[in-house]
């Protein structure tokens, strides 16, 4: 009995000693986090706008990037409750690591290619916009353009608009075919081949400026009366 007493008391040893040993393995292994460190995913978001903000400045000349460096960098030490003491401290501690470094400028990296395509993006459907916009504005204004010269710049018809002009012009319009032989229209009747070919002489409109047929002097009738006899 007293050596089944000892081999449990000895069994309860080693694995009280075996959790103990792997519990101060751990906690010395892990390494714990600075006060003051951001956290990593927020390390990226601002190590990216520090990134967009640096390549503005290079943009502008020295004068102008040190009249906005100050207010531009201030707001993104507050938005991110930072001073300039502790950006540095972040940079410090993820920089001094090589493996932390290079995994969260991988991040950075991917954040910007999606920013820069975004931007792409929405610049190209503004150009598209854009250049329609004055694809319409040059329509228009040549339209216009073309409008006021055919209002203003109108040549005027040389030949004065008579009553037979016109009625010439209606009738080529209308399409009808009218025979005339010295301003007298030809009112023979039309036969079967004329009809079935379409071609059938009109009867022009009588010029009503001419007035009213005026009837035949005496000497004419008596010249009919006597061809008659």
């Amino acid at each position: 009995m007293a050596f089944c007493k000892f081999v449990q008391t000895y069994k309860m040893q080693r694995l009280l000693l075996i959790i103990l040993t792997s519990i101060f393995l751990i906690t010395s292994c892990r390494k714990s986090t600075p006060e003051g460190i951001l956290p990593e995913q927020t390390m990226v978001e601002l190590m990216s706008e520090v990134h967009l903000v640096d390549g503005y400045l290079s943009t502008l000349s020295i004068d102008s990037s040190r009249k906005i460096i100050n207010s531009l960098y201030g707001h993104i030490f507050d938005k991110y409750q930072l001073d300039s003491a502790g950006f540095q401290k972040n940079v410090d501690y993820y920089l001094g690591n090589p493996t932390l470094s290079k995994k969260l400028y991988g991040t950075i990296n991917q954040s910007m290619t999606q920013r820069d395509a975004e931007f792409r993006r929405a610049d190209s459907t503004i150009q598209a916009i854009r250049n329609d916009s004055i694809q319409r504005i040059q329509y228009y204004t040549k339209l216009a353009s073309e409008q006021r010269s055919l209002i203003l710049e109108a040549k005027l018809d040389t030949v004065p608009l008579s009553f037979d002009k016109y009625h010439r012009e209606f009738i080529a319009r209308v399409g009808i075919n009218v025979r005339a032989d010295n301003g007298r229209t030809n009112n023979s009747k039309p036969n079967a081949k004329n009809v079935q070919s379409g071609s059938v002489s009109a009867t022009p409109i009588r010029n009503p400026s001419a007035g009213p047929d005026k009837k035949k002097e005496p000497a004419e009738h008596a010249a009919e009366a006597t061809t008659d006899n």
